[in-house]
């Protein structure tokens, strides 16, 4: 099965980025900045 879309919103980005990375093992692909939602 693959993923190939999801967003979640997190108070702390760089905390999440570690915890799914290191302790699940997701893979980050890409990391876009949306000025006008306020979203990355």
């Amino acid at each position: 099965m693959k993923c190939l879309h999801t967003m979640l919103r997190v108070s702390d980005l760089e905390q999440s980025i570690d915890f799914y990375t290191k302790v699940l093992s997701f893979k980050g692909l890409d990391k876009s900045i949306n000025e006008a939602y306020r979203y990355t």
